[in-house]
């Protein structure tokens, strides 16, 4: 059997999304719900200090989609829709919560110490109605951009834009963590369990029992294992060379617990100083039978 036929009878497919379920999804949303507005308040409170125009949008974004991330994790929701539709709430909510802080606390400074004959003296000091009354006032007004003043429509294109360059990154990072490996079995996200180097006799083994191309000369190899806490999924591996990481694995390799046996003992064994095998002349980097 040649190197690549080793790993074909002991790789299974990998482990699929996590199911929807009710409460979880609830709970999720009412937590991203809440994120948003923490989010929203936060943002306010920073922008009276710093606000670099179109950085901070993407910044707030960063910071949001990273704790969505870290929130998503810590609740094991591996439900991809679900962590989309709550990621979505979020941003809503950090958006909409901006304005209307925003609003109520033009409400409040309008209010404070006004009485009936501030309002008939002076009409400008009435508090906004309803929060789209005060949006629309606030886009007459006109929004600094710069040495400009954008107002009307272009007020409301730059609240779009700032939304968009919020929206963007957030989403990006949890699109791209829902895609990780996920076990339904015991409800948890896969987690590096185990990181080696190994020394070029025993990265040359493993590449062998794998099925991964060698190159030439003694190298070492990286490899990664990534396991559900539970245990009771299969078991991905990934291997990359130190000098030459296009030449490792292009996903993970997903094996069973049999499969997996003989790839721990090797990583179990203690380091070998002994030469490492040369490739056979046709290229392929097998050891041979004496050596394996």
């Amino acid at each position: 059997m040649d190197c690549a036929g080793k790993l074909l009878e002991a790789t299974v497919a990998p482990p699929g999304a996590g199911r929807f379920r009710p409460v979880q999804a609830l709970g999720w949303g009412m937590a991203c719900l809440l994120l948003g507005i923490a989010a929203a308040a936060s943002a306010l409170a920073v922008q009276r200090i710093f606000a670099p125009l179109g950085l901070f949008p993407l910044l707030a974004g960063v910071v949001l989609g990273g704790l969505l991330v870290v929130l998503m994790r810590a609740g094991h929701v591996g439900h991809r829709p679900t962590l989309v539709v709550g990621a979505a709430l979020a941003v809503v909510a950090t958006v909409v919560g901006q304005h209307f802080l925003s609003y109520r606390q033009a409400v409040r400074a309008a209010n404070a110490g006004r009485g009936p004959w501030v309002a008939a003296l002076f009409p400008e000091h009435v508090p906004p109605q309803s929060f789209a009354q005060f949006l629309r006032e606030e886009a007459r007004h006109g929004r600094p951009v710069g040495p400009l003043t954008a107002s009307g429509l272009w007020a409301w294109f730059t609240w779009a834009l700032d939304a968009l360059l919020l929206a963007t990154p957030a989403m990006v990072l949890v699109v791209v963590s829902a895609r990780l490996p996920y076990c339904d079995r015991c409800g948890s996200w896969y987690r590096t369990v185990r990181a080696v180097r190994l020394e070029p006799r025993r990265a040359a083994e493993l590449a062998s029992l794998v099925g991964l191309a060698r190159p030439r000369g003694p190298h070492r190899l990286r490899v990664r294992m990534i396991d559900c806490p539970g245990g009771c999924g299969p078991v991905g591996l990934a291997c990359a060379w130190s000098d030459a990481p296009q030449a490792g694995t292009p996903d993970h390799l997903w094996l069973d617990r049999a499969g997996w046996a003989p790839i721990q003992a090797l990583l179990d064994r203690p380091a070998d100083d002994a030469p490492w095998p040369a490739a056979e002349p046709g290229g392929k980097d097998c050891l041979s039978p004496r050596d394996r």
